[in-house]
């Protein structure tokens, strides 16, 4: 007798917890597979068109010749690459090599398509592209293949390299 108390005390307390934690709304149901992979499509996506429009940024800063502000898509410690194929480490000498760029060639453009987002890991990106700079009005177009990292950081992408 006794031990049939005790597994109905347990059964009650656990029914008890489960109802207490229903009402507070800190109990989730269960979802089912398919449920779990449409949310993560779903962040995929935000997260992709976060990284389209920090592109998107860039672009902006770029053709207005603001050297700090196409820096800050870049992480502090970001790799840059330039078109001289000149590698810049860390986001002051890349606004560097952007503000002389700038200086030279006030008037360049560019343009950038991403051709593809592959996500690698919850807050990794693989972002490859197209690029086409116009140095100056009347000048041959420069179209260049890029491979882009970008990274989450808080609620922001930016990139690594």
């Amino acid at each position: 007798m006794r031990e049939k108390r005790i597994k109905v005390g347990v059964l009650g307390v656990a029914a008890l917890v489960i109802v207490a934690a229903l009402q507070s709304g800190s109990a989730q149901p269960a979802r089912s597979q398919s449920e779990a992979e449409s949310d993560d499509a779903t962040t995929r996506s935000a997260d992709a068109n976060a990284i389209r429009a920090s592109a998107k940024a860039f672009v902006q800063a770029f053709n207005a010749g603001n050297a700090k502000a196409a820096a800050e898509q870049f992480l502090p410690q970001a790799e840059y690459l330039n078109s001289d194929g000149e590698t810049f480490a860390g986001r002051e000498e890349i606004e560097k090599d952007l503000s002389q760029f700038f200086k030279e060639f006030p008037k360049a453009k560019i343009e950038l398509e991403i051709d593809s987002i592959r996500f690698v890991g919850p807050r990794i990106a693989i972002e490859e592209g197209r690029t086409a700079v116009t140095r100056e009005p009347g000048m041959s177009t420069v179209r260049q293949s890029y491979v882009a990292v970008d990274l989450l950081v808080g609620d922001q992408w930016q990139l690594v390299s």
